[in-house]
């Protein structure tokens, strides 16, 4: 879907947001492969600073023009509403993103997307009332979880806050185990569907004709299925996508790493296993392509396991003596600020 030769586009880091919107403005961006630069900063691109400028951008966009949680829908306060325009901007930058990683930059719930790519509110009950669930922060949602799975064995207390619930969504009804679906139903096609369907439509205005026709219009349910589990952030998926450069290993202390890398993921939290993504490859989702790991016999103070987002690449020490030191050492690494401004080299 992107052209060459590729544009180059220089942008701020501070000012990110607004640059990149600048940048797509134009109807005939987004259109191109691009190389990209940050401002100030020596870095030439392999890939690794375009992944990053896309993944940053996502990640504060996400926070001025979108809501939810797990999943997310495009929103504008009432006191913001002259920015719908953004939206445009928005959809073009999505396509585009999109096509640079090879999946979605951001979660937008699959039925709001639906509404963007074939302008549609007619979408399946059962997706619906799942994208609603993860719509909605933990408490709601597992209030929702639990009035659905059995309301007349919920006590008095648990049935207020389900009706404050609704009453927050300005549903005026009494739930019974009876209409309590088709009401959340209901409910899930409105916050997903109906709400949103303006700026959408707007987004869906700035996806090139193109990338319309020849990527979104062929994408069927099982497609896009296969787009959301790139976000499925779990230890096994992270391991699947590891390979050494070298295979079988032969040295002792390469293998004691092995080990120490497998334990450190089977051990970290879902945020944490972010990090770990987002410090190796740029990406706060799964990685299209396989995360190289080779090792080297620094020791000392230089000892620090080094990823290069361009390669895809984890160079690790093989000179920890054992798993705490080996643990406490990458933590240090991806709970520091260099770590979360990516590694671009």
């Amino acid at each position: 879907m992107l052209k060459f030769p590729p544009q180059m586009l220089i942008v701020r880091r501070s000012q990110i947001v607004k640059d990149v919107l600048n940048l797509f403005e134009d109807s005939s961006a987004g259109t191109h492969l691009i190389n990209t630069r940050f401002d100030g900063e020596p870095a030439a691109d392999g890939g690794g600073v375009s992944r990053e400028m896309i993944t940053d951008f996502w990640n504060k966009v996400k926070e001025m023009y979108f809501q939810g949680n797990e999943v997310f829908v495009p929103h504008l306060r009432p006191e913001r509403l002259s920015q719908k325009k953004d939206f445009v901007t928005l959809g073009r930058i999505f396509s585009f993103s999109t096509a640079t990683l090879r999946s979605i930059p951001l979660q937008i719930c699959r039925s709001t997307l639906m509404v963007v790519i074939y302008d549609t509110c007619d979408v399946n009950p059962d997706i619906l009332l799942k994208d609603f669930l993860l719509f909605l922060d933990n408490e709601d949602r597992e209030l929702v979880k639990s009035s659905l799975n059995s309301i007349d064995n919920m006590g008095d207390e648990e049935k207020g806050k389900l009706q404050e619930f609704l009453i927050k969504f300005d549903m005026g009804i009494i739930p019974t185990a009876a209409n309590l679906r088709k009401h959340m139903i209901n409910l899930a096609q409105n916050e997903l569907c109906f709400k949103p369907k303006f700026l959408c439509e707007n987004m869906r205005k700035g996806i090139p004709q193109n990338h319309m026709d020849h990527f979104w219009m062929q994408m069927t349910l099982d497609h896009l299925d296969h787009l959301y589990e790139d976000f499925l952030i779990t230890a096994e998926n992270v391991w699947q996508k590891i390979k050494f450069e070298t295979w079988p290993l032969q040295n002792p202390k390469e293998r004691c790493v092995y080990d120490y890398l497998r334990d450190l993921i089977q051990d970290l939290d879902e945020e944490t296993l972010l990090s770990f993504v987002q410090f190796v490859t740029a990406e706060r989702k799964i990685p299209s392509c396989f995360i190289t790991v080779g090792f080297n016999s620094t020791q000392g103070i230089a000892r620090c396991p080094i990823a290069s987002t361009c390669a895809y690449r984890l160079d690790i020490p093989v000179s920890y003596s054992s798993f705490e030191e080996f643990k406490n050492e990458f933590m240090m690494v991806l709970n520091s600020d260099e770590a979360k401004q990516f590694s671009a080299n």
